[in-house]
């Protein structure tokens, strides 16, 4: 079964005078190889303290959980994002058992 989850890249890179961070989603390996991502953003970013916490923002809308500053120098860019981040799986003593914890 293909894994659901996909990646998110990220690039501190500094443009003239000022920092900037990029993030985008490469394209899968099934899909057109002459275009290396879905979509690109990038922001202007004072610092890499900045550029951890508007990331979180973005992964908090892509219903992700956030990461720390240690996490976001330590990635090498690359953040795992799973889909349908509100199903949490518990154990119990019959198994797995999914739980949807939409309000």
């Amino acid at each position: 079964m293909a894994d659901p989850g996909y990646t998110l890249q990220y690039q501190i890179w500094q443009n003239q005078d000022q920092q900037m961070l990029s993030i985008w989603e490469p394209v899968p390996q099934n899909r057109n190889p002459d275009i290396p991502f879905l979509y690109q953003m990038n922001y202007p970013v004072d610092s890499a303290q900045s550029a951890c916490v508007l990331l979180n923002e973005i992964l908090k809308v892509a219903g992700a959980e956030k990461i720390t500053p240690y996490q976001f120098s330590k990635l090498n860019g690359k953040i795992k994002v799973m889909p349908n981040p509100t199903l949490k799986l518990f154990r119990n003593t019959r198994g797995f058992q999914a739980l949807d914890n939409r309000p």
